[in-house]
Order: C-alpha cells, then sequence, then structure tokens
C-alpha cells in the first residue's frame, strides 16, 4: 500500500489518478469535512468525508478523483494499493 497527503483548498486538488485496474482507496480527512468527486465537485455536489472518519472507495480503472473544502486548506490522507 502507498500512503499519501495532500493539502485540499478551496480549488478542486487531483487525488487519485486513471489506473489500469478496478481498486479500493481509503481516505480520512482531517480537521476538517473533506468533499471528494470528479473534476466539477463542489461542496454541493461532492460526497462528504467527515472529518478524521476513515471511508473506503471502490474506483473502476476509469477513475480520476478530485477533493475541495468549503474554507482554508485541509489535510487529506490517502491509502491506495501499490500497484497503481
Amino acid at each position: 500500500m502507498i500512503s499519501t497527503t495532500y493539502t485540499v483548498t478551496t480549488a478542486a486538488v487531483k487525488i487519485y489518478d486513471k489506473t489500469n485496474a478496478s481498486e479500493r482507496i481509503y481516505l480520512r480527512a482531517t480537521g476538517s469535512d473533506v468533499f471528494v468527486g470528479g473534476a466539477n465537485v463542489s461542496t454541493a455536489n461532492g460526497l462528504k468525508l467527515d472529518a478524521n472518519a476513515v471511508v473506503e472507495i471502490f474506483l473502476d480503472g476509469a477513475e480520476t478523483l478530485y477533493a475541495i473544502v468549503n474554507t482554508g486548506s485541509h489535510t487529506l490522507a490517502l491509502l491506495s494499493p501499490s500497484q497503481s
């Protein structure tokens, strides 16, 4: 597994890029809620990740994932398979 951290701001940040295989990834927002989704993600249409909760997401190989926060900048931890 590969552990990566991202600083997420009020502009969408790419946190996971397309791969050739379906994968499960694990996300944990620290300090504040984070919203994830496609390139057009916003706090209105994104999937809300509650602060400090670990969330498992299944992605097919063609998906790219972005994150955004409502205000400021916050950290998002991502754990993904090492073959990514």
